[in-house]
């Protein structure tokens, strides 16, 4: 049996959507004939962590099999928002001082005289410092390392100016000894081919099995709920949503005590258009909520919603999946088509809109529907939908370890 050590900085009982990717891995790559340790972080002060049972149902694997070494990120910033700002851009940058410089001198010397043989590292960022342990690491085992990069700087600096470019400076410093690169599409594989020589491989995002529900109860009568989960930061825009119900009700097409939007996850950084909306209907925002509660609330809501990033290239995150399997309705603003609307139609999951009127003609439709039969009806591909299978995605990536390590082999290391 293949061994192969996985670097995540992020990882459960952390409840976060960047930490589900490397759960999955860790859980599903068994399946495909490895052996998995985790390197991550020391699950102190996460807030809403998953229980030890969760744990087990989204990891899969003992906990005699995970090393927690690095300081999670609360214990390295301070609570002034001016702070924490300047921290994430030093991250980002990976400059002297910064969380990701410093985690290689943290986590390695811990590592002395620990057993550790795995055939290949896998280490999933967008952290540098998780890819500069995995480098540092790599030399010392004499193995091959693979960068799967979940985001990259565009995303943060959609511009083309001075810290976007130092931003991909960086990358390519501290990926240049990675064997093989994955990400989660095509697009954000296109500009990593463009700056690295090492073969990219694309493993998007996706959903567990063991979560996937195909038959859903019907959502309340009472209540159309749009539903979005997580948290709310960046170039998304949630402020359109709450426009077009507010518009609906204010022109009487649907009813003030029957349609709502929802915010669970929000805390006090949460963006203003989430807390405002239109006057006539602000939305709704609840504090974050365990992982067992945010399925539930997913299955249960009438409409999920999913807010994109307008202008930036390649970006599906784990939300859209985690609602496919939620087998609910889902409505993504804005437009994506080089992306996210290929697998909303592929899918049939659900639609996208790029402006008030869009979302107005389609919550209209919806909302009527809803009203005659108590649901909506969307034409589910179950065929495409179980491509973005966690265990089909370490199916893919047990393919790339087992090619690194053959070519690693070949070359007499």
């Amino acid at each position: 049996m293949r061994s192969v050590l996985l670097i995540a900085p992020d990882f459960p009982p952390m409840n976060r959507q960047s930490s589900r990717r490397a759960a999955a891995m860790a859980k599903y790559l068994t399946a495909w004939g490895w052996h998995v340790t985790v390197l991550t972080s020391q699950p102190e002060g996460y807030k809403h962590p998953m229980s030890a049972e969760e744990v087990r149902g989204s990891a899969g694997i003992p906990e005699s099999q995970i090393i927690r070494k690095f300081l999670p990120d609360h214990r390295l910033v301070q609570k002034s928002r001016l702070v924490a700002k300047l921290h994430g851009l030093a991250d980002i940058l990976c400059l002297p001082g910064s969380a990701s410089a410093r985690w290689p001198g943290q986590v390695l010397p811990e590592l002395n005289g620990r057993k550790l043989d795995p055939d290949v590292i896998w280490a999933t960022a967008p952290h540098w410092g998780t890819f500069l342990a995995a480098s540092a690491l790599a030399k010392r085992l004499g193995v091959p390392w693979v960068a799967d990069h979940r985001d990259l700087p565009d995303q943060f600096f959609a511009d083309a100016g001075v810290r976007r470019r130092l931003a991909v400076w960086r990358e390519r410093a501290v990926c240049r000894g990675a064997a093989h690169m994955t990400t989660v599409s095509e697009p954000m594989a296109e500009m990593l081919r463009q700056r690295h020589t090492a073969p990219v491989t694309v493993i998007p995002n996706g959903f567990d099995p063991d979560a996937l529900c195909e038959t859903p109860a019907a959502p309340d009568r009472g209540k159309f709920s749009i539903v979005y989960t997580g948290s709310v930061w960046g170039p998304r825009d949630p402020a359109p949503v709450s426009e077009a119900v507010g518009q609906l009700i204010a022109e009487r097409e649907v009813r003030d005590d029957e349609m709502e939007v929802v915010f669970y996850g929000g805390s006090p950084s949460t963006p203003s258009g989430v807390r405002t909306g239109h006057p006539r209907k602000p939305p709704r925002v609840v504090a974050q909520a365990s992982l067992s509660e945010v399925l539930h609330i997913q299955r249960q809501a009438t409409v999920l919603l999913v807010l994109g990033h307008r202008g930036v290239r390649g970006v599906l995150t784990t939300k859209l999946f985690e609602y496919m399997a939620a087998g609910r309705p889902v409505l993504s603003y804005p437009k994506h088509p080089e992306c996210l609307d290929k697998v909303l139609e592929a899918t049939g999951i659900g639609v996208s809109c790029d402006s008030v009127e869009e979302l107005k003609a389609v919550l209209r439709r919806w909302y009527q529907e809803w009203k005659q039969t108590g649901d909506i009806r969307t034409s589910r591909n179950l065929n495409e939908i179980m491509k973005y299978s966690r265990k089909e995605q370490a199916k893919a990536l047990a393919a790339v370890l087992e090619r690194v390590v053959a070519e690693h082999t070949g070359r007499g290391a």
